[in-house]
């Protein structure tokens, strides 16, 4: 039996997402944004940067812009005045925003970082709000530059590169080292827990994928693959991200207390544009590592494991019709839909017996039912995943115009699905002669969410500073804050929970001064 006993205080969840933006510049060829010294793309991010509003300008510093009055933004001059080059320069660029998120420049890309949210549909309505503040920048910063700037929310530009969305969990520190066990990765192996992640995460693909017309990265030629990460992955496991990816990011960087939590860096999932399919993702995903984290009797020998993950990798993304069979550890070769439907009886029989919160039950019952519609009809879930959604499209597409679409036009709809913020996606929330996608939320919770943060973590006390006292940060980061009043202060480690809105309130009640309130927080 899988049981452990769980109390309320150790089920307490943090989760979060990062994205990467594919950025495509009307006359520009794709193939230059590989190449670092290319002036007119840094200058082009360190633009976007500068320009994000809703957000307090914290590195490197707002004083640091000052230019003259009549020159247009010239990034290589700002770098040479911070004394680096360009492409130093733009890696530092980055703003903390009044939402507690992060918005900022790595290797190339723009990148948006959700706040830390406690469940999965918080995560889904902050990882929106970044969609709407990269399309706000986007749009002023065309107007100011008079470009065409095409936007995409996906991972790979087509030319065999890949950009990423990752998903970040936070575990116990025991249950991190459990999984990331640094004995089995030195000797270029995975301890039996990530073995059962590893599977969940891949076969999961047919739930969390977002589709992709082609291949690449010299992987197994088709049309149409449920992945678009699938073909990026050539290591069982690795630290990097962006070279030689391992499918388990062995990472450890916990932006927390290290003696007691370890942060699960997810390297592997499709960037999606479903908010439904987002909410499944990320929901699903938390529990099982959550349930891997307190280890239940039993659990190992219940979770099948496959025999080969790489080799298995591309073979479950080009399985579109979710039948074929993949040898597993124990001699049983079993579909996806059965490794996932084995997993989740031991998810169901684990939080059965210990504390729930009202959306765990309310996940577990949503995923109950995806697994149902996978076996029944996958294409009944057009509306809420977007690989059956784009499948579905180009299919319907061709048989109202009476028409075929080749490789190219359809990889224009695959592109165009993820395009922000007027897409194919876009138009598919709306009434349409195809289908509607499902939403989670309103237009108008999206756009608060842009500058109200979570009220249930430290996230709060990080956009509470960047919205009302940005004068008085002298540093910010995840887990440290500093302060110059009088002398500088300085909060490492910060508990993911803690500096909550009810703390802050607290702290607030009676002090009109600002330097008396952030005294007063400080010395708690």
């Amino acid at each position: 039996m899988l049981y452990r006993n769980v109390s309320e205080g150790e089920s307490r969840f943090i989760m979060g997402s990062e994205n990467e933006y594919g950025f495509q510049i009307k006359g520009v060829p794709l193939s230059s944004f590989r190449f670092n010294d290319n002036s007119f793309y840094h200058d082009i991010l360190a633009e976007l940067v500068q320009l994000s509003k809703d957000s307090s300008f914290l590195r490197p510093k707002e004083e640091e812009w000052n230019r003259p009055e009549d020159s247009q933004f010239n990034g290589k001059w700002v770098a040479e005045r911070h004394g680096s080059s360009m492409e130093e320069y733009v890696s530092e660029l980055g703003r903390t925003l009044f939402n507690g998120g992060r918005f900022y420049i790595d290797s190339l890309h723009a990148e948006y970082s959700t706040s830390e949210t406690t469940n999965p549909k918080d995560l889904v309505l902050f990882e929106k709000s970044g969609e709407l503040l990269m399309a706000r920048t986007v749009k002023e910063l065309e107007q100011r530059r008079n470009l065409k700037i095409y936007v995409h929310k996906n991972n790979s530009d087509g030319n065999g590169n890949s950009y990423g969305y990752h998903n970040n969990y936070l575990l116990s520190r025991a249950g991190f080292d459990g999984i990331v066990e640094k004995e089995w990765v030195s000797n270029n192996a995975i301890s039996p827990l990530a073995k059962c992640w590893l599977t969940f995460m891949e076969t999961g693909m047919i739930y969390t994928g977002a589709g992709k017309v082609g291949a690449e990265n010299r992987a197994p030629q088709c049309f149409y693959q449920i992945s678009q990460r699938a073909d990026f992955f050539t290591q069982l496991s690795n630290h990097e991200t962006m070279f030689y990816r391992g499918l388990l990011n062995t990472r450890d960087e916990p932006l927390a207390n290290r003696e007691l939590f370890g942060r699960f860096h997810v390297i592997f999932n499709d960037a999606n544009m479903s908010e439904w399919q987002t909410y499944i993702k990320t929901g699903i995903q938390a529990l099982f590592l959550k349930m891997l984290d307190f280890k239940p009797t039993g659990l190992i020998n219940f979770l099948p494991v496959l025999k080969d993950h790489l080799k298995a990798l591309p073979e479950i993304s080009r399985d579109l019709e979710l039948k074929a069979k993949f040898p597993c550890e124990d001699g049983i070769e079993r579909t996806a839909l059965e490794i996932q439907k084995q997993c989740f009886k031991a998810m169901k029989e684990f939080y059965a017996s210990s504390y729930s919160a009202d959306w765990i039950k309310k996940c577990l019952a949503d995923f109950e039912k995806v697994l149902d519609e996978l076996s029944d009809n996958p294409f009944n879930l057009r509306d809420r995943i977007d690989w059956i959604a784009k499948k579905s499209f180009i299919d319907e597409y061709q048989k109202k115009k009476n028409t075929e679409l080749d490789f190219a036009k359809a990889k224009y709809l695959d592109f165009y699905y993820h395009q922000i913020p007027d897409g194919l996606y876009h138009t598919l929330l709306k009434p349409n002669e195809f289908f509607q996608m499902k939403r989670l939320f309103e237009d108008y919770q999206i756009e608060q969410a842009l500058v109200n943060p979570p009220a249930d973590t430290r996230a709060y006390f990080r956009g509470f500073l960047a919205s009302r006292y940005s004068h008085l940060i002298a540093d910010i980061d995840w887990s440290f804050v500093e302060l110059k009043i009088g002398e500088r202060w300085r909060l490492r480690d910060l508990d993911p929970w803690g500096l909550n809105k009810p703390l802050v309130d607290a702290c607030l009640s009676g002090i009109s001064n600002p330097n008396d309130f952030l005294l007063k927080l400080l010395r708690l």
